[in-house]
């Protein structure tokens, strides 16, 4: 039965299991959800957090970083000094241009130079802001070929595409000037650009901030201003496009500093109904395709149902489960989890019907109300009690008094805070026992009203210390709890003071209770039983009880279970409905049912960055330094089952002992079904690991192996995979020119060209009287020796000019040279100097170009390390040629 089970699961054209998939990956995918503190990378595709705006950064920050020039002269403003400076390869230090640089108007003169660009000419564009122009000089600096004030006021950069089209960025004008490669003032680009995740355009404010431009590979504009969270993007011609974040420091455009950036420390995203098209459907697995930086982390609830209209989430896990880690951490390396079904419904069922409970809370001992409106009590009994409550007084002779619980005194606590606590709207629980709450932050509005909760607290040296905090706050809260007040101020409770806390009521008790006990008759807002609870704390969002009195019932939603007091919260603060405060007897919860099946699936993301230290080290952080990027969300299922090739009796679940979504016998079965799945994903990898297109670093080097192909360490991943892929057509030629060529141009992605020396051979001499006349002269020699001179030589010639370790890569090259060339053959390697031919230096017009063997670099900072050699070719018989134009000696730099 197992064998057919497997053989049915591996025929060609099914997935390992049969697995079906839903897909997550597009930005209307993501808009589709409801979430928060996020943003969307337009440029990667990459859900990731919200950007954060840099005003710190607009009265500092320009792109006046030093700029390399393609002759290898670095080049940076002095700001201060209103000087241009200089610094060549052989130059210890940067100088000052001859005749340029200084304070004044005059051309040539500075006010406040704010950054310099060097365009693809190689002049160089000073931005003058003080003088609100762009001056250009010529490539060596030392003149002002160009002065482009036409329309600007304050310019701060300079950028250029491919064809010299310079874009000016103007703070003052709060625009992008484009001027022409002649100077010409083309247009106006006003700043414009969609958001990337609302899709929504940027509006004031804030007002735009320019600083600096850059022109992108598709020839858009990319705008960095301090005031966004992003950068602004669009077309040349200011058409709008989505924003993009900021650079990462590898593709810094020239000029920019390197700046970190910010973003809000987490995020959230629940995306649903997703329709698997079939009821019960078994969901199996979350598997995202992400990049995880050091210190940022995602974590998953899932809920499953076969309505798409479900209202309660009870989200499983209860605390988020981080995707751990793959394998292979790396980026767009893929994490995945099982889903996993809710834990916490199902024992809550299992309480059945709870009874109404009027605990004895205290007794005093002397210390009760006589003919009082007020009474002092101890703190942990204050915690049981809330404004709007009835206590019932009994004296030990019999007395008796009910009275209503008007208001409980502020309590002092010791704590930490930061921000601005005047006049809130929101206070909410962020953290409890150091850790965030499983279904994110909890609005404690169902315990006080934020308006009528003000907050008095005491600085002492800059450190707050004490705090006033409103009763049924200070009552609510526990020694660690992190709570935020209107999403800005936050207050982390050290200790509350264990005192004893004044209790009013609305009208005085008459008679003596000095000695009474107090009963809690009625609660305000809360349901307290007699059964023992969970200390579940924080319930999923929409969690249902069913309230009970003599004649009917109603559900309520409730948001905190307290197991030491055995009470429940309403999230409404109160019963509002028929069933009263006074008249309940009962409560229930709705019946547990399997969260990891179901034709509909909701999914919730949460999204942490590497947080930075809060403000005032107080509760978590609440700006990160990185973030996840995800670029798509799969969903799989069904989950493979050996229980589904039992009968049916096998698959009944024990509403007793296990929970919905549970069976043990489904559960033990699994420990096979997990040996047999990895032979099947092993078996179906194969196919996988042996394609050079699909293999990992590790499987590519053992199937190069078989083709006895060693890699270089220097080889990227990218040519290692071609040359596996033609490695086959590469061994059956080897040995000559096509297939040696072939393995270099993939090895250096460049175009290589082999000459073989019998190609070089010169002519046969000129005989007077037959082929020759006097006066004429042969550039061949008649030595016998010269053939053996061009027998069984090559030279390979690859331009390496650019590489930034040449040395590295010549040895590479050497290395499959080695073992492609015959081995009675010897060859020359020329690697290229990367110069452009010059007029006069080493090209002339109606001249005879000679090549030498090599030559001596100019100047000692561009010196190769192949040897040198200023020695005519012995072939030449100087002072003589054939045809016109003088004979120019020149070399070429190779190895």
């Amino acid at each position: 039965m197992i064998q057919s089970a497997l053989a049915s699961r591996l025929r060609s054209g099914l997935d390992p299991n049969d697995t079906s998939w839903l897909l997550i990956r597009s930005l209307e995918d993501w808009r589709a959800g409801q979430g928060r503190g996020l943003g969307y990378d337009a440029n990667q595709g990459a859900l990731q957090l919200a950007p954060l705006p840099r005003p710190d950064l607009a009265d500092t920050w320009f792109a006046n970083a030093p700029v390399t020039g393609p002759d290898g002269i670095v080049w940076r403003v002095d700001c201060e000094r209103d000087l241009v400076l200089r610094k060549a390869p052989c130059d210890s230090g940067f100088s000052r241009p001859v005749g340029i640089g200084g304070s004044g108007f005059a051309t040539g003169r500075f006010h406040a130079p704010i950054s310099l660009s060097i365009d693809p000419f190689g002049r160089i564009w000073v931005a003058d802001a003080g003088n609100g122009r762009v001056q250009v000089l010529a490539p060596r600096g030392d003149e002002v070929i160009a002065v482009v004030d036409e329309g600007l006021t304050r310019p701060v950069h300079t950028a250029f595409d491919d064809e010299g089209t310079a874009y000016v960025t103007d703070a003052a004008t709060r625009a992008v000037h484009v001027v022409s490669s002649r100077f010409t003032c083309l247009r106006r680009v006003t700043l414009a650009t969609r958001d990337a995740w609302t899709g929504a355009l940027w509006t004031p404010p804030p007002t735009p901030e320019p600083r600096a431009c850059a022109v992108l590979a598709d020839g858009t504009l990319a705008v960095f201003d301090p005031m966004r969270p992003g950068l602004w993007h669009m077309t040349s011609c200011g058409e709008p496009r989505y924003s993009l974040p900021w650079f990462a420091d590898a593709g810094l455009p020239p000029g920019w500093p390197a700046t970190p950036p910010r973003f809000v420390a987490e995020g959230e995203v629940t995306i649903g109904p997703l329709d698997s098209g079939t009821e019960n459907f078994a969901w199996h697995r979350v598997v995202i395709d992400a990049d995880l930086p050091d210190g940022t982390s995602v974590s998953v609830q899932t809920f499953a149902g076969n309505g798409s209209d479900a209202t309660v989430f009870p989200w499983a896990p209860r605390t988020p489960a981080a995707i751990p880690r793959a394998k292979a951490d790396r980026p767009g390396a893929a994490f995945d989890r099982l889903i996993l079904p809710d834990t916490d419904m199902w024992p809550l069922e299992q309480l059945a019907e709870m009874i109404r409970d009027r605990p004895n809370l205290h007794a005093f001992d002397g210390g009760g109300p006589v003919n009082a409106d007020r009474v002092l009590v101890p703190l942990a009994v204050a915690r049981q009690l809330h404004a709007g409550d009835v206590i019932r007084l009994t004296t030990p002779a019999g007395g008796a008094a009910d009275i209503t619980i008007s208001a409980i005194s502020s309590i002092t606590a010791q704590g930490a805070a930061s921000g601005d606590f005047a006049a809130p709207t929101a206070i909410t629980l962020l953290m409890r026992d150091g850790k965030p709450l499983p279904f994110g932050s909890l609005d404690l509005g169902f315990l006080v009203d934020p308006a009528a909760a003000p907050m008095a607290v005491a600085l002492r040296d800059g450190t707050p210390e004490t705090v006033e905090l409103p009763a049924p706050l200070a009552l609510f809260l526990r020694d660690g709890d992190v709570i935020a007040v209107n999403d800005e101020a936050r207050l982390e409770i050290f200790s509350i003071d264990d005192g004893m806390v004044e209790i009013r009521f609305d009208a005085a008790v008459a008679g003596d209770f000095a000695t009474a006990s107090v009963t809690l008759l009625d609660t305000a807002g809360r349901l307290v039983v007699r059964e023992a609870l969970p200390d579940t704390g924080q319930v999923a969002p929409g969690t249902l009880v069913t309230v009970i009195d003599d004649a009917r019932s109603e559900p309520h939603a409730i948001s905190w279970i307290d197991g030491e007091t055995r009470t429940m919260w309403l999230t409404a603060g109160r019963l509002a409905g028929v069933i009263t405060a006074r008249s309940w007897t009962d409560v229930v919860f709705d019946k547990a049912r399997a969260t990891d099946r179901g034709r509909y699936i909701w999914l919730k993301l949460r999204v942490h960055g590497a947080g930075l230290p809060p403000p005032d080290g107080v509760g978590p952080a609440i700006i990160a330094s990185a973030t996840p990027r995800l670029r798509s969300v799969r969903i799989t299922g069904p989950r493979p089952s050996l229980l589904s090739l039992l009968p049916a009796l096998y698959s009944r679940r024990d509403p007793d002992s296990e929970q919905p979504g549970s069976n043990f016998l489904e559960r033990f079965l699994t420990l096979f079904e997990g040996q047999f799945t990895r032979v099947e994903e092993a078996y179906e990898s194969v196919s996988r690991l042996i394609n050079p297109r699909a293999a990992d670093q590790e499987w590519l080097a053992f199937v190069a192996a078989w083709l006895d192909i060693a890699f270089d360490p220097s080889w990227p991943t990218v040519r290692r995979r071609q040359l596996v892929i033609e490695a086959a057509a590469l061994q059956a030629g080897r040995g000559t020119p096509r297939a040696m060529a072939r393995w270099l141009e993939i090895f250096t992605a460049r175009p290589v060209a082999i000459t073989e020396g019998f190609m070089m051979r010169p002519p046969a001499p000129i005989a007077l009287g037959e082929s020759g006349a006097l006066g004429i002269a042969s550039l061949a020699g008649s030595s016998p020796e010269l053939p053996d001179r061009f027998a069984h030589r090559f030279t390979v010639a690859i331009d390496l000019s650019d590489v930034p370790d040449r040395a590295a890569a010549r040895a590479a090259a050497r290395k499959v040279i080695e073992a492609m060339k015959p081995a009675h053959t010897s060859y020359r390697l020329d690697v290229g100097s990367g110069e452009a031919p010059r007029i006069g230096i080493d090209t002339a017009i109606g001249g005879i170009f000679i090549p030498a063997e090599a030559c001596v670099p100019v100047c000692v900072c561009e010196r190769d390390d192949t040897e040198r050699s200023t020695a005519m070719p012995a072939h030449l018989i100087q002072g003589l040629r054939q045809g016109r134009g003088p004979i120019i000696l020149a070399a070429r730099s190779g190895g």
